[in-house]
């Protein structure tokens, strides 16, 4: 999650929808799921993680994970986008 962080705001993909699209094209790097997430999201996006080798890291939960991003919404996931080239 510190990675996430770290980072300008403008590489970070934020939503489930925008995360699984970013992972199908190959464009993250690292993700990190909300753990209370609903099952069958969490279980999409980490099978996605796992079969393009993204490198998956927890938060306990969505109002977690939104308030450490900035949000006024909960999140349930969000991603790092690899560097550009």
């Amino acid at each position: 999650m510190d990675k996430i962080l770290k980072e300008p705001r403008a590489n970070r993909v934020i939503g489930f929808r925008e995360v699984r699209k970013a992972l199908n094209n190959n464009r993250l790097r690292c993700v990190t799921i909300a753990l209370d997430t609903d099952e069958n999201m969490l279980s999409e996006i980490k099978g996605l993680c796992l079969e393009k080798q993204v490198e998956t890291s927890f938060c306990p939960s969505r109002v977690e994970l939104g308030d450490q991003l900035g949000l006024d919404v909960p999140c349930s996931v969000c991603g790092l986008k690899k560097s550009e080239k």
